[in-house]
């Protein structure tokens, strides 16, 4: 059981399958179009605990991944952000009293940015997590 001020990062080894569907559900240059179809203007999270709560946020048809829910919890989210095309280059979580703090650090992608606004999705999956309030820290470097 994780303790205070713990810091969890995501695992790293993950299965292929794994980290492909993700990484197309959840691109970097255009839109997710089977996450966050109801709220695709606002900053939205999830912290899944269970095949069920995956599949209750998932709106395509493409078979999901498996993954043991028993070991892993998994974090997917969107945020605007104010420039074209972000990516995350760090994230952790931080245990505390009440809640889970996830932090993101994020960086462009490309050099020339244009002055607009795109949605930023994250993922991660990570060590099975206490199922406590999660809240989200961006940072922008």
């Amino acid at each position: 059981m994780e303790k205070e001020n713990d810091i969890i990062f995501p695992v790293k080894n993950l299965s292929e399958q794994i980290s492909l569907f993700f990484d197309t559900h959840l691109p970097i240059t255009s839109e997710s179009t089977c996450f966050f179809k109801l709220s695709n203007e606002e900053d939205h999270f999830y912290l899944i605990n269970s095949i069920e709560e995956l599949q209750a946020v998932y709106s395509c048809e493409e078979k999901l991944p498996e993954l043991d829910f028993k070991k892993y919890s998994v974090v997917i989210g969107q945020k605007r952000m104010p420039n074209s095309y972000y990516i995350v280059s760090d994230q952790n979580i931080v245990v505390q009293a009440k809640n889970l703090k996830l932090n993101i650090i994020a960086k462009t992608y490309s050099e020339g940015v244009w002055p607009s606004f795109s949605m930023m999705y994250y993922w991660g999956v990570y060590p099975k997590l206490p199922n406590l309030k999660l809240n989200v820290n961006i940072e922008i470097k």
